[in-house]
């Protein structure tokens, strides 16, 4: 990024006081000119000894800003601002400045618009899907090494973090985890005259299921979806990551290198995923405003 700050005071300012003593003063001389020798002077009192100079105070710390963006996520913001405050009681002359205004729709743009501009954050959220086009884009630097020793990393993250590591240089840190789960209405399945305490344990009982609950009016159109799916949201997830090893696919290589869902697996778990649109017909993410949305309201 443009703008650098230091993260780590690495120097200490020490103030040294050099104190130096005072000489004695020197005899009086003789009284000269008379018969009589004069009265030798008497012995002078030695000189006090000069007070040690008071020790200077030392210098106050600067106070360094660090600039800290994230998306707008309720849950995220309140986590953040805890974690701010146990760092700067840490770190008493660092100020953390959290921007957390900014809506996820909007935060690419943001930064696009910002960074090159060199009036960017100091430190931002990202989502990981976006690493390798921010550093293409200049928008990422690596993480010092001195600051976060690999053999720390490795110690205090999950397998995880080696999504941080681009050609094996570290960029990012991982501060949250997506758990995907089910979220089903049990009052839509009790209408539907399911159990609502028996939930879909397969593949095969959630498409029946959500046959099951979908309602249409004489026009076919819904009324209550059974099973939505979004794939322009985040059910991208859900394909790579949980179907297509469900179909006993590999979603990549070993080495993270090579995309594998390109074989049969992958296709039998990419039919899956669009059949609640195509052939099942249980839902529309176009509709009720969104699949999230329809849920909270009872529609899904």
């Amino acid at each position: 990024m443009n703008r650098q700050r230091t993260f780590f005071l690495l120097s200490v300012l020490m103030v040294v006081a050099l104190l130096l003593a005072a000489c004695p003063a020197p005899a009086a001389p003789s009284a000269g000119g008379g018969e009589e020798a004069a009265a030798p002077a008497e012995e002078a009192a030695p000189a006090e000894e000069a007070a040690p100079a008071e020790e200077a105070a030392p210098a106050e710390e600067e106070v360094v800003e660090i600039e800290y963006w994230q998306y707008n996520f309720a849950a995220r913001v309140d986590a953040m601002n805890q974690l701010i405050e146990m760092f700067e009681a840490e770190h008493p002359n660092i100020k953390v400045i959290h921007n957390s205004d900014i809506p996820y729709a909007e935060f690419r743009d943001k930064i696009a618009a910002s960074v090159p501009a060199g009036v960017g954050p100091d430190v931002a959220t990202l989502f990981y899907g976006w690493q390798s086009a921010w550093i293409d884009a200049g928008y990422l630097v690596p993480l010092p090494e001195d600051a976060f020793p690999p053999s720390m990393v490795a110690e205090q993250f999950s397998p995880m973090v080696q999504a941080s590591f681009v050609d094996g240089t570290l960029y990012t840190l991982p501060t949250a985890v997506r758990t995907l789960a089910l979220f089903y209405n049990k009052d839509l399945m009790e209408a539907a005259g399911l159990d609502p305490e028996s939930p879909p344990t397969t593949l095969e009982e959630l498409q029946q299921m959500a046959v099951q609950c979908t309602k249409k009016d004489a026009d076919g159109n819904f009324e209550v979806e059974g099973f939505v799916t979004s794939l322009d949201a985040q059910d991208h997830h859900w394909f790579r990551e949980v179907l297509v090893r469900q179909y006993g696919g590999q979603p990549y290589s070993d080495d993270n290198r090579k995309v594998m869902y390109n074989d049969d697996a992958g296709k039998q778990a990419w039919n899956y995923l669009l059949s609640f649109r195509t052939e099942l017909g249980t839902g529309d993410n176009d509709l009720f405003d969104g699949a999230t949305n329809a849920f909270l309201a009872g529609k899904v």
